[in-house]
């Protein structure tokens, strides 16, 4: 799993530690993301710039991954990477890729 985040993860950062989790960085394609785990949920976003990747996180169109209890807001650093994939695959089904 933590092979093929690196290969589609450039860089990575952790911005938020806890309540809610949040990591931002760069995709090896130039695309933006955005990440937040909040409330047992974890959202994922891409955009153009940093911005962009927030605001497809509040698309409702955009999937979501249930993982915790309502108040739970952290993640390990390994976790948030297995959300991230998942998230991504769940991205790939919808959009058939």
């Amino acid at each position: 799993m933590s092979e093929v985040f690196d290969r589609l993860v450039a860089d990575y950062r952790l911005t938020c530690p806890s309540v809610p989790t949040q990591y931002e960085g760069t995709l090896r394609d130039g695309r933006v993301f955005y990440f937040r785990y909040r409330h047992g949920r974890a959202d994922l976003g891409f955009g153009q710039t940093a911005d962009d990747a927030v605001m497809e996180t509040l698309d409702p169109a955009t999937p979501c991954l249930l993982i915790g209890e309502g108040y739970d807001g952290w993640l390990s650093e390994d976790e948030f990477k297995q959300a991230f994939m998942e998230l991504v695959e769940k991205r790939d089904e919808r959009t058939g890729a």
